[in-house]
């Protein structure tokens, strides 16, 4: 038997090629679409928010970035224990992954029960701080549904 083998705990799910695709976020007290956003990986990883042009009813694809060339990098795990070893992160247990340039992150976070879904997240950093991360959803056909749906009762009730 091999006893010079040590093994490691999971770190969480990495961010992969799976992940890109559009992400929504959604007000908790209207259920309203609150942002859009679209990680994109083109040789390297991109994130872009859904905003109105200056025509009325016109809509495009904004980098979020503060230079054309502010790609999205993995944060180190020294960062990422930074960032969330806040008590406020203390629960659920589980593990972030991070892509991040100067202002903006997506984050993904693998709880630490396999019964529990994997979640995302859309940062803001300035300088050494960030603030509260944003619950995001993967726009897929369920959620979208269940966005409409939100969405409509809030216009028949209102």
């Amino acid at each position: 038997m091999i006893e010079n083998v040590l093994k490691f705990p999971t770190i969480g799910k990495a961010i992969t090629l799976e992940d890109q695709g559009v992400y929504f976020s959604m007000n908790p007290h209207t259920g309203l679409v609150h942002s859009i956003v679209r990680l994109d990986y083109e040789q390297e990883w991109y994130l872009h928010q859904l905003q109105q042009t200056g025509q009325s009813d016109e809509f495009g694809w904004v980098l979020l970035a503060d230079h054309a060339n502010d790609t999205l990098k993995k944060m180190s795990t020294h960062d990422v224990r930074f960032f969330f070893s806040k008590p406020e992160f203390a629960e659920p247990k589980g593990a972030w992954q991070v892509l991040r340039n100067h202002h903006f992150g997506f984050g993904k976070f693998t709880a630490a029960t396999p019964q529990q879904e994997t979640r995302y997240a859309l940062m803001t950093f300035q300088e050494n701080t960030m603030g509260n991360p944003i619950l995001i959803v993967k726009a897929d056909e369920a959620s979208l549904q269940q966005a409409q749906m939100a969405n409509s009762r809030k216009v028949e009730f209102a």
